[in-house]
């Protein structure tokens, strides 16, 4: 005996056709509905990552600039430093060009440099002596 020779009424339970087709249909739309509220969810989330992202990026903008302020800063400080320095220098070498001389005219008159120097340091550094108007000598 075959399916046709049944009446629908003696299928015992099986579905029509057009009951399978219903079936079909409504699992068809359930799964367009989760697909959509998968999209909206994911369309929330890389809205999220987005706006992260500009916040992110104008962040990296502040601090570059903030990097290339401070290297301008260290820049100019490492060229004003640079100056002191050669000015410091030159000062230097000239004092010692200037001590050099006068030790050597010292020494050609027959004195003793050191011994100057040390008096004549001396003499600032003492305090004056009550009563009188002069530094101690320094002997």
């Amino acid at each position: 005996m075959h399916d046709e020779d049944l009446n629908p009424e003696q299928w015992l339970g099986l579905p029509t056709p057009e009951e399978m087709w219903r079936q079909q249909a409504q699992l068809c739309a359930e799964e367009c509905n989760m697909l959509q509220e998968s999209l909206t969810e994911q369309r929330k989330r890389i809205a999220s990552l987005v706006t992260m992202f500009v916040e992110a990026d104008k962040e990296r903008v502040r601090l570059r600039t903030e990097l290339a302020k401070a290297i301008k800063d260290a820049s100019q400080a490492h060229i004003d430093n640079s100056e002191s320095w050669k000015k410091w220098h030159s000062e230097s070498m000239a004092r010692a060009t200037d001590q050099a001389f006068f030790f050597d005219v010292i020494t050609r008159l027959g004195g003793d440099p050191y011994a100057i120097v040390a008096k004549t340091y001396h003499s600032h550094l003492l305090p004056a002596v009550p009563g009188s108007n002069t530094a101690p000598s320094a002997s």
